[in-house]
């Protein structure tokens, strides 16, 4: 009877251990290796569940040509190291609704392909690549399953209405055609780069923490950038009608370490530090003239004098971070030879003046 019980038991053990076990060791199994990793020809793709029988994952595969209309053949494959699909005749990407995993995904000259959808089934996809499917409908589809996405061309989708993330590595357009950059439900993004964009409309729906804009034959301005409060580094290059980047969020931290400024060939007034400092005064000057008032000599290296004020008033200045440096009260002269070089906000707040009057000054 105790032997009995002991091969009851040690039976029972087996049975967990093969639940356990084997599913995750069919996992790590090595993936199946095409002899020919290149598929033009629909038979060639049908080939393949006869060719590699039990096959679940693959290491890589190329799909290219006009022939190839159906991707049903891999229909039982939940994993690809890489995977390409080009100049292909297929309208959706029905076949590949067992695909759990996926290192890098690319999508690109499909003049057929209308949809993505069926990639809301898998749960990763590192990096992801969809480029010039120009009868691509929208990018539902890009859930949170995907860390890295570019998106190219792809002009009748209009907007990014679709693409979902709690917290994305990287987004990327080239030559973008959408109405508006919002319409998305990307939570947070670390970086963004932009290539020729004709404009950058609801750029401040994003929490993004590095910005790149380049080469925009169109942009003259930036001002969506202001709304990117959590912003730690803009690059600004190459683009020749880009003139005006005197916004709050840049003059603020021109001087600010912490801040990454790159400019590299825009239109003369974006091209330097020292052309957007001027412009950040020059608006100062413009704030003065609205409220009636006078702030000299800027730049400074002692004494502000604010003429125009209505007697003895509150002021608060602010450092390149937004840190309050220092406050006191003023009837028109603000010693500020203190503090170090840079650039530097002054606040009134009052009835006077509204809610606040804010100019800006360099401390020479």
């Amino acid at each position: 009877m105790k032997n009995y019980k002991q091969i009851k038991w040690c039976s029972w053990k087996m049975v967990v251990w093969l639940f356990l076990y084997l599913p995750f060791n069919s996992i790590a199994q090595p993936p199946c290796k095409l002899q020919n990793k290149i598929i033009r020809r629909q038979s060639q793709l049908d080939s393949i569940p006869l060719l590699y029988p039990g096959c679940r994952y693959i290491d890589s595969i190329d799909i290219r040509g006009t022939d190839i209309v159906d991707l049903s053949a891999l229909k039982k494959v939940s994993k690809f190291n890489s995977i390409s699909l080009s100049s292909t005749s297929i309208k959706s990407l029905d076949g590949l609704d067992s695909l759990q995993y996926c290192k890098t995904f690319v999508i690109f000259y499909n003049d057929s392909l209308e949809n993505i959808l069926t990639l809301k089934n898998t749960k990763t996809i590192e990096f992801i690549s969809i480029a010039e499917n120009n009868n691509l409908l929208g990018y539902e589809g890009l859930d949170e399953n995907c860390t890295s996405i570019v998106l190219h061309g792809n002009n009748k989708c209009r907007s990014l209405k679709g693409i979902k993330a709690e917290n994305l590595g990287a987004l990327i357009l080239y030559y973008p055609s959408l109405e508006t950059f919002s319409g998305h439900k990307i939570k947070k993004v670390t970086r963004i780069e932009i290539v020729n964009p004709e404009h950058i409309d609801g750029l401040g729906s994003f929490d993004v923490q590095r910005l790149e804009i380049i080469k925009s034959d169109f942009l003259e301005d930036i001002d969506p950038v202001d709304s990117l409060q959590n912003l730690v580094k803009l690059n600004l290059a190459l683009n020749k009608n880009l003139s005006m980047c005197s916004i709050d969020l840049v003059c603020r931290n021109l001087d600010n370490p912490g801040f990454d400024l790159q400019l590299i060939w825009n239109a003369p007034g974006c091209n330097t530090k020292a052309e957007i400092r001027q412009k950040c005064i020059n608006s100062t000057n413009q704030n003065e003239t609205e409220n009636d008032l006078s702030l000299s000599p800027n730049p400074v290296h002692e004494s502000l004098q604010i003429s125009g004020l209505d007697g003895e008033v509150p002021f608060s200045i602010y450092n390149q971070v937004g840190a309050l440096v220092q406050k006191g009260n003023t009837s028109g002269d603000v010693d500020v030879s203190g503090l170090p070089q840079g650039m530097y906000i002054l606040t009134f707040t009052g009835a006077t003046f509204g809610d606040k009057t804010v100019f800006r000054f360099v401390k020479m």
